[in-house]
């Protein structure tokens, strides 16, 4: 039976080749939506990666912060390493453009395990 038209068949294990369009036109779909976070939270499972964006809105006195979730963002591991580099590229050029040094902010990751360490169990 023939293949329809612009697809192919993949094999398990088979390499994809990323096509690059030239040009890129954007729609906004139903629901689309804008805004703005300062607040972004992340969780790692054996298939996914997960960013969940938020702003927040009150710290009280005992510095616990209220954050309104705005958006969960689901993608593929390659997807998550794809956007870190693209964001790294549109903070240098943020940089050059205004100037300005953007600070690091405090991070507190969770130690991973080493791999290299024997498994106990």
């Amino acid at each position: 039976m023939p293949e329809p038209s612009g697809t192919a068949e993949v094999k398990v294990g088979q390499k994809i080749k990323a096509i690059t369009p030239k040009a890129v036109n954007y729609v906004d779909g139903p629901g689309y939506s804008s805004f703005y976070v300062n607040n972004v939270g992340f969780s790692v499972n054996q298939l996914d990666i997960v960013l969940l964006l938020g702003e927040i809105i009150d710290i009280t006195t005992e510095h616990v912060a209220t954050v309104e979730r705005r958006a969960r963002v689901t993608m593929t591991p390659a997807q998550a390493k794809a956007l870190g580099k693209i964001l790294e590229y549109c903070v240098a050029a943020y940089q050059l453009q205004s100037k300005k040094i953007v600070e690091d902010l405090p991070m507190n990751f969770p130690e991973l395990p080493n791999p290299e360490a024997p498994n106990e169990g």
